[in-house]
């Protein structure tokens, strides 16, 4: 079990259909994947610290980071990253810290409800 970490988490998917693969020159087949990068604690991502952009070729599988993207490609992504969200789990964790503190200090103590 993971106690505490980096990872990330898929946040968005999307096939961008004026995007041209840099290796086939296939238009329209580069799906781009937007993935969250989390500092976790225990299971629960807690802290969000950034987004990365990776794009695949479906019709040469030619796969590259964000770091290596042409200028048009680094403009999708981009828009990509502005307009993708953060999953629940952050907040998830937050909550239930909230309710195991308010449990120690309140129920714990003795004090009425």
């Amino acid at each position: 079990m993971l106690h505490f970490g980096l990872d990330k988490a898929e946040l968005e998917e999307e096939l961008v259909p004026e995007a041209i693969c840099p290796s086939c020159g296939t238009k329209g087949s580069t799906m781009f994947t937007v993935y969250g990068k989390y500092f976790y604690a225990l299971i629960f991502p807690v802290f969000p610290y950034s987004k990365v952009v990776e794009s695949e070729c479906e019709h040469c599988e030619h796969f590259e980071e964000e770091k290596a993207f042409n200028s048009t490609f680094q403009i999708i992504a981009e828009d990509l990253k502005s307009t993708s969200k953060y999953g629940f789990g952050l907040y998830f964790f937050w909550i239930l810290a909230t309710v195991i503190l308010c449990y120690n200090v309140f129920w714990k103590k003795g004090w009425p409800l």
